[in-house]
Protein backbone atom coordinates (compact mmCIF):
# COMPACT_ATOMS: atom_id res chain seq x y z
CA UNK A 1 0.00 0.00 0.00
CA UNK A 2 1.03 3.47 -0.87
CA UNK A 3 0.48 6.49 0.45
CA UNK A 4 -2.47 7.54 2.68
CA UNK A 5 -2.01 9.06 6.93
CA UNK A 6 -0.76 6.87 9.35
CA UNK A 7 -4.59 6.40 10.45
CA UNK A 8 -5.61 5.39 7.06
CA UNK A 9 -2.69 2.66 6.81
CA UNK A 10 -3.67 1.49 10.24
CA UNK A 11 -7.09 0.90 9.24
CA UNK A 12 -6.43 -0.95 5.94
CA UNK A 13 -4.19 -3.43 8.39
CA UNK A 14 -6.62 -3.77 10.96
CA UNK A 15 -9.06 -5.06 8.11
CA UNK A 16 -6.81 -7.52 7.28
CA UNK A 17 -7.31 -9.83 10.33
CA UNK A 18 -11.31 -9.53 10.10
CA UNK A 19 -12.43 -13.04 10.27
CA UNK A 20 -9.38 -14.30 11.30
CA UNK A 21 -9.34 -13.63 15.52
CA UNK A 22 -11.04 -17.22 16.21
CA UNK A 23 -8.28 -19.29 14.43
CA UNK A 24 -5.45 -16.98 15.54
CA UNK A 25 -6.82 -17.23 19.42
CA UNK A 26 -6.87 -20.83 18.79
CA UNK A 27 -3.46 -21.13 16.87
CA UNK A 28 -0.97 -18.41 18.25
CA UNK A 29 1.46 -18.90 20.90
CA UNK A 30 0.89 -16.98 24.13
CA UNK A 31 4.04 -14.85 25.04
CA UNK A 32 7.40 -16.71 26.95
CA UNK A 33 8.21 -15.17 30.20
CA UNK A 34 11.24 -14.05 29.42
CA UNK A 35 10.65 -11.00 28.08
CA UNK A 36 8.47 -10.13 31.32
CA UNK A 37 11.71 -10.64 33.50
CA UNK A 38 14.24 -8.51 30.78
CA UNK A 39 11.39 -5.76 30.97
CA UNK A 40 11.53 -5.73 34.59
CA UNK A 41 15.32 -5.85 35.00
CA UNK A 42 15.55 -3.08 32.97
CA UNK A 43 13.01 -1.51 34.61
CA UNK A 44 14.58 -1.59 38.08
CA UNK A 45 10.95 -2.03 39.84
CA UNK A 46 7.80 -3.44 39.70
CA UNK A 47 5.96 -2.40 37.01
CA UNK A 48 2.28 -0.19 37.69
CA UNK A 49 0.50 -0.11 34.41
CA UNK A 50 1.48 -2.05 31.46
CA UNK A 51 -0.02 -1.83 27.92
CA UNK A 52 0.27 -4.05 25.25
CA UNK A 53 -0.21 -2.21 21.99
CA UNK A 54 -1.61 -4.25 19.30
CA UNK A 55 -3.17 -7.12 21.73
CA UNK A 56 -4.97 -8.72 19.57
CA UNK A 57 -6.86 -11.43 21.32
CA UNK A 58 -5.01 -10.95 24.33
CA UNK A 59 -2.39 -13.87 24.01
CA UNK A 60 0.09 -11.34 24.96
CA UNK A 61 -1.74 -9.42 27.70
CA UNK A 62 -2.55 -11.82 30.11
CA UNK A 63 0.87 -13.24 30.57
CA UNK A 64 1.23 -9.81 32.83
CA UNK A 65 -1.40 -10.89 34.99
CA UNK A 66 0.42 -11.29 37.72
CA UNK A 67 3.48 -8.35 37.20
CA UNK A 68 1.03 -5.25 37.42
CA UNK A 69 -2.15 -3.28 38.80
CA UNK A 70 -3.26 -2.37 35.43
CA UNK A 71 -2.89 -4.35 32.47
CA UNK A 72 -4.54 -2.36 29.24
CA UNK A 73 -4.82 -4.38 25.47
CA UNK A 74 -5.43 -2.06 23.51
CA UNK A 75 -6.19 -3.02 19.30
CA UNK A 76 -7.92 -1.44 16.47
CA UNK A 77 -9.71 -4.65 15.48
CA UNK A 78 -12.86 -5.06 17.65
CA UNK A 79 -12.94 -9.03 16.64
CA UNK A 80 -9.91 -9.15 18.37
CA UNK A 81 -11.15 -7.30 21.15
CA UNK A 82 -14.68 -9.18 21.75
CA UNK A 83 -12.43 -12.59 22.01
CA UNK A 84 -10.03 -11.29 24.50
CA UNK A 85 -12.70 -9.74 26.25
CA UNK A 86 -14.35 -13.57 26.70
CA UNK A 87 -10.91 -15.56 26.99
CA UNK A 88 -10.11 -13.14 30.20
CA UNK A 89 -12.07 -11.46 31.65
CA UNK A 90 -10.82 -10.89 34.61
CA UNK A 91 -8.09 -8.49 36.00
CA UNK A 92 -7.54 -7.09 32.18
CA UNK A 93 -8.62 -4.10 30.25
CA UNK A 94 -9.35 -4.65 26.67
CA UNK A 95 -9.75 -0.83 24.84
CA UNK A 96 -9.87 -0.02 21.07
CA UNK A 97 -7.63 2.58 19.92
CA UNK A 98 -5.07 2.93 17.71
CA UNK A 99 -0.85 2.71 18.08
CA UNK A 100 -1.05 6.36 17.32
CA UNK A 101 -3.44 7.81 19.43
CA UNK A 102 -3.78 4.79 22.60
CA UNK A 103 -6.35 7.70 24.86
CA UNK A 104 -4.13 7.42 27.62
CA UNK A 105 -2.41 10.30 29.46
CA UNK A 106 1.27 11.79 28.81
CA UNK A 107 3.60 10.02 31.39
CA UNK A 108 0.84 7.38 32.70
CA UNK A 109 2.50 4.17 31.69
CA UNK A 110 5.77 1.87 32.91
CA UNK A 111 6.12 -1.08 30.25
CA UNK A 112 4.70 -1.20 26.71
CA UNK A 113 5.00 -4.00 24.74
CA UNK A 114 4.43 -5.04 20.67
CA UNK A 115 4.42 -8.73 20.70
CA UNK A 116 4.23 -9.84 16.84
CA UNK A 117 1.93 -6.62 15.92
CA UNK A 118 4.59 -3.54 15.43
CA UNK A 119 5.55 -4.38 11.69
CA UNK A 120 1.90 -3.35 11.01
CA UNK A 121 2.18 -0.14 12.69
CA UNK A 122 3.45 2.77 11.28
CA UNK A 123 6.87 3.33 13.03
CA UNK A 124 6.95 7.05 13.34
CA UNK A 125 3.69 8.31 14.52
CA UNK A 126 3.47 4.78 16.56
CA UNK A 127 7.31 5.60 18.32
CA UNK A 128 6.29 9.44 19.26
CA UNK A 129 2.84 7.85 20.83
CA UNK A 130 4.42 5.07 22.76
CA UNK A 131 7.46 7.79 24.19
CA UNK A 132 4.34 10.00 25.27
CA UNK A 133 2.57 7.66 27.45
CA UNK A 134 5.80 5.98 29.11
CA UNK A 135 6.87 7.69 32.21
CA UNK A 136 10.44 8.68 32.32
CA UNK A 137 12.39 5.55 32.33
CA UNK A 138 9.62 3.74 31.04
CA UNK A 139 10.45 0.53 28.80
CA UNK A 140 9.37 -0.30 25.39
CA UNK A 141 9.32 -4.01 23.84
CA UNK A 142 8.76 -5.02 20.60
CA UNK A 143 8.34 -9.16 20.80
CA UNK A 144 8.39 -10.73 17.44
CA UNK A 145 9.07 -14.91 16.61
CA UNK A 146 10.18 -15.78 13.53
CA UNK A 147 8.27 -18.16 10.86
CA UNK A 148 8.46 -20.73 10.46
CA UNK A 149 8.85 -22.49 14.03
CA UNK A 150 11.58 -25.49 14.48
CA UNK A 151 10.20 -28.83 14.25
CA UNK A 152 11.13 -30.88 11.09
CA UNK A 153 13.46 -29.82 8.27
CA UNK A 154 10.62 -31.22 5.78
CA UNK A 155 7.77 -29.32 7.34
CA UNK A 156 9.54 -26.09 7.45
CA UNK A 157 10.65 -26.30 3.36
CA UNK A 158 7.21 -27.17 2.43
CA UNK A 159 5.38 -23.83 4.92
CA UNK A 160 8.22 -21.93 3.36
CA UNK A 161 7.01 -22.73 -0.04
CA UNK A 162 3.33 -22.14 0.43
CA UNK A 163 4.13 -18.64 2.64
CA UNK A 164 6.82 -17.52 -0.73
CA UNK A 165 3.47 -18.33 -3.19
CA UNK A 166 1.11 -16.38 -0.65
CA UNK A 167 3.85 -13.65 -0.59
CA UNK A 168 3.81 -13.33 -4.35
CA UNK A 169 0.28 -13.62 -4.88
CA UNK A 170 0.10 -10.95 -2.46
CA UNK A 171 2.65 -8.58 -4.37
CA UNK A 172 0.81 -9.35 -7.44
CA UNK A 173 -2.68 -8.34 -6.19
CA UNK A 174 -1.31 -5.13 -4.44
CA UNK A 175 -3.37 -5.47 -1.60
CA UNK A 176 -4.06 -2.37 0.62
CA UNK A 177 -2.28 -2.51 3.68
CA UNK A 178 1.41 -2.44 4.65
CA UNK A 179 3.90 -4.34 6.59
CA UNK A 180 6.94 -2.99 8.14
CA UNK A 181 10.25 -4.50 7.93
CA UNK A 182 11.29 -6.08 11.19
CA UNK A 183 14.98 -5.56 10.40
CA UNK A 184 13.81 -1.92 10.32
CA UNK A 185 12.66 -2.08 13.64
CA UNK A 186 15.93 -1.16 15.70
CA UNK A 187 17.23 1.18 13.46
CA UNK A 188 13.59 2.93 13.69
CA UNK A 189 13.97 3.08 17.86
CA UNK A 190 17.57 4.11 17.53
CA UNK A 191 16.99 7.17 15.18
CA UNK A 192 13.74 7.97 16.46
CA UNK A 193 16.22 10.23 19.15
CA UNK A 194 13.01 9.14 21.86
CA UNK A 195 14.61 6.59 24.14
CA UNK A 196 18.48 6.95 26.37
CA UNK A 197 18.78 3.16 25.73
CA UNK A 198 18.27 1.11 22.70
CA UNK A 199 19.30 -2.64 22.26
CA UNK A 200 18.25 -6.55 20.42
CA UNK A 201 18.56 -9.89 22.22
CA UNK A 202 17.53 -12.78 20.80
CA UNK A 203 16.32 -16.26 22.96
CA UNK A 204 14.04 -19.45 22.27
CA UNK A 205 10.79 -20.66 23.53
CA UNK A 206 9.39 -24.42 23.64
CA UNK A 207 5.69 -24.97 23.05
CA UNK A 208 3.68 -28.17 22.81
CA UNK A 209 2.28 -28.79 19.65
CA UNK A 210 0.07 -31.51 17.79
CA UNK A 211 -0.20 -31.82 13.92
CA UNK A 212 -4.15 -29.81 13.69
CA UNK A 213 -2.17 -26.76 15.53
CA UNK A 214 0.18 -26.69 13.42
CA UNK A 215 -1.64 -26.66 10.32
CA UNK A 216 -4.25 -23.92 12.16
CA UNK A 217 -0.88 -21.60 12.61
CA UNK A 218 -0.77 -22.09 9.18
CA UNK A 219 -3.98 -20.55 8.29
CA UNK A 220 -4.10 -17.82 10.95
CA UNK A 221 -1.31 -16.18 8.67
CA UNK A 222 -2.77 -13.31 7.12
CA UNK A 223 -1.12 -13.24 3.97
CA UNK A 224 -2.05 -17.30 3.21
CA UNK A 225 -5.40 -15.98 3.89
CA UNK A 226 -5.04 -13.36 0.81
CA UNK A 227 -3.60 -15.86 -0.81
CA UNK A 228 -6.95 -18.35 -0.35
CA UNK A 229 -8.72 -15.13 -1.39
CA UNK A 230 -7.58 -14.46 -4.63
CA UNK A 231 -6.19 -17.74 -5.63
CA UNK A 232 -8.12 -20.45 -4.01
CA UNK A 233 -7.65 -23.71 -5.77
CA UNK A 234 -4.12 -23.59 -5.62
CA UNK A 235 -3.56 -22.06 -2.31
CA UNK A 236 -5.71 -25.00 -1.05
CA UNK A 237 -3.88 -27.57 -2.58
CA UNK A 238 -0.52 -26.17 -1.29
CA UNK A 239 -1.64 -26.13 2.24
CA UNK A 240 -3.48 -29.93 1.49
CA UNK A 241 -0.05 -31.01 0.85
CA UNK A 242 1.51 -29.39 4.18
CA UNK A 243 -1.34 -30.46 5.87
CA UNK A 244 -0.67 -34.54 5.09
CA UNK A 245 2.97 -34.03 5.59
CA UNK A 246 3.03 -32.88 9.09
CA UNK A 247 -0.41 -35.61 9.57
CA UNK A 248 1.71 -38.74 8.26
CA UNK A 249 5.15 -37.22 10.12
CA UNK A 250 3.12 -37.00 13.79
CA UNK A 251 -0.29 -38.26 13.51
CA UNK A 252 -2.08 -37.29 16.49
CA UNK A 253 1.05 -37.24 18.66
CA UNK A 254 2.10 -34.04 20.87
CA UNK A 255 5.77 -32.72 20.04
CA UNK A 256 7.54 -29.89 20.70
CA UNK A 257 7.93 -26.80 18.72
CA UNK A 258 10.85 -24.06 19.16
CA UNK A 259 10.17 -20.56 18.48
CA UNK A 260 13.03 -18.24 17.51
CA UNK A 261 12.75 -14.67 18.95
CA UNK A 262 14.09 -11.66 18.38
CA UNK A 263 13.43 -8.63 21.25
CA UNK A 264 14.07 -5.22 20.45
CA UNK A 265 14.10 -2.90 23.91
CA UNK A 266 14.47 0.73 24.54
CA UNK A 267 14.54 2.37 27.58
CA UNK A 268 12.88 6.23 27.77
Amino acid sequence: MQGGSPVEQEQNNYRKFDGLAEIYHSARPAMPDFPIQIIRRYLGNSPDTIVDLGCGTGLSTVVWQQYGNRIIGIDPNQEMLEIAKSAFPCGLEFRKGSSGNTGLKKESVDVVVCSQSFHWMEPVSSLQEISRILKPGGVFAIIDYDWPPVCNWKVEKCFSQLYQFAKEVEQKEKASYQRWNKEEHLPNLQKSGLFRYVREMLFSDTQVCNADKLYRMALSQSRIQTALKYQPQTMREKLQKYRLLINEIWGSREFELFFCYRMRIAVK
